[in-house]
């Protein structure tokens, strides 16, 4: 998460591997189980045939390096409540939403591209996203001694391919030619919103610092658009949020995100 006291430093990216569809992500889900190691997963979905498309080599990949890496680490929250959510038969806006929140706080290299790349040209009003801005963002990281080792042009150029088809998946670009990807003007879900903030709050976070928090930047969102939301979905997800200048108080009614869930989802 972007900091001016904290140092950045990117590690090879599982997204080199090629990114999971969002029916490979959906397949993973609704078989995961909660109580089975990650390779005993990757294994029983070899033998028993769920991946049917893909080669074993594949399968171990979206399970050991993707599914572990952005939704079972450092523990299997994320997992089971994406598998929860997945059960309400939500849209596929949400979840690519949630699958974006998680595999950007584990790819930090994607993180960072958002933050201070995507959004900041997009509210510069660019049209396009080209490849030669992710490869200056990348170059600027190795010229600052910020990756883990020297990447190979091979790795970069996967790299940069992974993150075009994760801001893509997540609905952020439209591709209107081979190569050429635009902007979209995006609205956050109002699952998002809340979801958000409680899973924020739920880490012992103040009101104050859950607003703030830079995780909100990945959507491109800034404080005023928060505060609205969260006032406009807090009859739908027990939130009351009151302002004073620049003083946030929020009361949250829920204790746990399967009462979020549920309340969203089932009314």
């Amino acid at each position: 998460m972007p900091s001016s006291s904290t140092p950045r430093f990117y590690k090879t990216s599982t997204l080199t591997k090629g990114a999971p569809s969002f029916d490979e992500l959906r397949t993973l889900f609704q078989n995961w189980k909660t109580d089975e190691e990650p390779i005993d997963f990757a294994r029983r979905l070899r033998t028993e045939g769920i991946l049917v498309k893909q080669t074993a080599q594949r399968a171990d990949d979206l399970v050991l390096r993707m599914f572990r890496s952005w939704f079972l680490s450092p523990d299997t929250q994320a997992a089971a409540r994406i598998q929860k959510i997945l059960r309400k038969n939500v849209d596929w806006q949400t979840l690519n939403e949630l699958f974006l929140l998680y595999k950007s706080r584990a790819e930090t290299v994607l993180y960072d591209f958002l933050i201070l790349g995507f959004w900041a040209q997009f509210q510069d009003g660019a049209l396009y996203l080209r490849k030669s801005d992710i490869e200056d963002f990348i170059s600027e990281a190795i010229q600052k001694n910020m990756v883990e080792k020297q990447w190979s042009v091979n790795t970069t150029n996967r790299l940069i391919q992974g993150m075009f088809v994760a801001l893509k998946d997540a609905g952020f670009l439209k591709e209107e030619k081979q190569g050429l990807y635009a902007f979209v003007n995006y609205r956050v879900s109002g699952f998002m919103f809340a979801y958000l903030a409680y899973d924020l709050h739920f880490t012992g976070l103040t009101d104050q610092a859950v607003i703030d928090h830079p995780d909100w930047q990945l959507f491109g969102l800034k404080r005023p658009q928060i505060l609205q939301a969260l006032s406009d979905v807090g009859s739908m997800c027990g939130l009351l949020v009151q302002q004073a200048g620049s003083v946030v108080r929020i009361t949250w009614n829920y204790a746990s995100m399967d009462e979020v869930i549920d309340a969203y989802f089932d009314r």
